[in-house]
């Protein structure tokens, strides 16, 4: 495991609304695990090379891939300056920096990750004191908070938004979504990103908005070298879950 914790992208899918459940089973997995004398072997990351050498030394006897899947960021019209990252480095580490931040996808990773952007600190407490002790400077914290705030972009290429989930979930999110000043766009198809602007097409109709960061929540890729071992060792190597082909991650638990 190349990080420290168990888990892998069920980490990140634990973090989307109302699914508290996915941590739970995480952690039940791994108890269980821990019961079988499973070893782990943590903050390791390991190439393809070195694992077929370790099965032709007979390290090991069977080799598993479950190492999952990333976004595709090559798909993107980018310029060399535009950043861009994917949704779990976005959601599994600390929230990036940015002003306005672009979203792109329909699923509901996509639309967690935005919500996720946009949330900013809960400023009541803070708020209340000034209000009690300090008035006159109110309105100056205000014009700090709002400073604070993201300007987040939902690119959807699709009608819909939400795929990948239940239809109680997906209600429960689109509800969010709309409570949120995340600003949606459907039906949207993105042309170009430089390093502070996207531009984005709507049948004829093409538009740009400021952009310093955009956050690619779709186009899942497996890697391929993975395959490539199973094929060099075929009786001895299985590739399972997204490793093998990207699926719908309310399949995934």
């Amino acid at each position: 495991e190349k990080n420290g914790i168990p888990g892998g992208a069920g980490n990140a899918v634990a973090r989307v609304p109302y699914r508290d459940d996915v941590r739970e089973f995480i952690d039940y997995l791994f108890r269980q695990c821990l019961l079988k004398q499973v070893s782990f072997e943590w903050y390791r990351e390991t190439g393809w090379e070195e694992m077929e050498e370790e099965l032709t030394r007979g390290v090991y006897d069977q080799l598993v891939i479950a190492c999952g899947c990333e976004t595709d960021l090559s798909m993107l019209p980018a310029d060399q300056e535009a950043r861009v990252i994917g949704a779990q480095d976005c959601i599994l580490h600390e929230k990036p920096a940015g002003k306005h931040i672009a979203v792109i996808g329909s699923g509901y990773k996509a639309v967690q990750t935005a919500l996720y952007l946009q949330a900013c600190p809960d400023q009541s407490r803070e708020r209340a004191f000034l209000a009690s002790y300090a008035p006159e400077y109110s309105g100056f914290a205000e014009d700090i908070y709002r400073k604070r705030e993201n300007h987040v972009t939902l690119l959807a290429q699709g009608q819909r938004v939400g795929g990948g989930f239940g239809k109680s979930l997906r209600w429960l999110m689109v509800s969010d979504l709309k409570k949120s000043p995340v600003a949606l766009v459907t039906d949207a198809r993105v042309e170009a990103i430089s390093e502070d602007s996207l531009s984005y097409r709507i049948g004829d109709e093409e538009y740009e908005i400021p952009c310093q960061l955009t956050v690619l929540a779709d186009s899942w890729k497996s890697d391929p070298a993975g395959i490539k071992l199973k094929e060099a060792c075929p009786d001895r190597v299985r590739v399972i879950g997204d490793a093998a082909r990207p699926g719908r991650i309310s399949e995934a638990v």
